[in-house]
């Protein structure tokens, strides 16, 4: 949501809540009909009631709207070259980066997450590694083997890759067998 729709939001809440609140109170005959008419007819013909309540009006339409606004996710990346455009799945990429990953040591489990940008790719990489692994050395080498493939193989700009260690695998003791 962007901020001028949050600012909308905002003021239709605080409104909504006052309404709601004077409601309840009328209820509860907190207020006698009479000073409740009173006030009322005090902003009938005002034309700053009417333009407030325009830009109420406009504000909630505006929401309204913005719901059925198409927010799609590009779920592929777009290479244009001489002949034309090509369009790699994020599945695609997602493999390629997999592939990658699968040649460097050490590395236990990769989960990969793309955001692509206007005219680049932002890769994050969750990861499980061995223990007793050089963590900076690893991360290092992941980050140069995945860019420099995915570039070289799709030809997609790679912007940065943020990789998030999320775990180091135990090791798994083998059970003895007697016998």
């Amino acid at each position: 949501m962007r901020l001028f729709e949050r600012v909308i939001v905002f003021f239709i809440c605080v409104a909504m809540v006052v309404v709601s609140a004077l409601a309840i109170l009328f209820s509860l005959k907190v207020f006698s009909l009479d000073y409740f008419w009173t006030r009322l007819v005090y902003f009938y013909g005002r034309w700053e009631m009417g333009t407030v309540a325009g830009i109420f009006l406009v504000g909630s339409i505006l929401i309204l709207l913005s719901g059925f606004r198409n927010r799609k996710i590009p779920e592929s990346v777009i290479n244009n070259g001489e002949m034309g455009s090509v369009s790699i799945s994020f599945n695609a990429v997602e493999n390629l980066i997999l592939k990658a990953a699968n040649n460097v040591e050490r590395l236990k489990d990769v989960k990969v997450k793309l955001k692509p940008r206007e005219d680049s790719l932002s890769i994050i990489l969750k990861v499980t590694v061995a223990p007793d692994t050089n963590i900076p050395e690893l991360t290092s080498e992941l980050q140069r083997v995945v860019k420099d493939y995915v570039e070289s193989m799709a030809g997609i700009t790679v912007r940065e890759i943020k990789v998030k260690v999320e775990n180091i695998a135990i090791p798994q003791k083998q059970k003895s067998s007697k016998g």
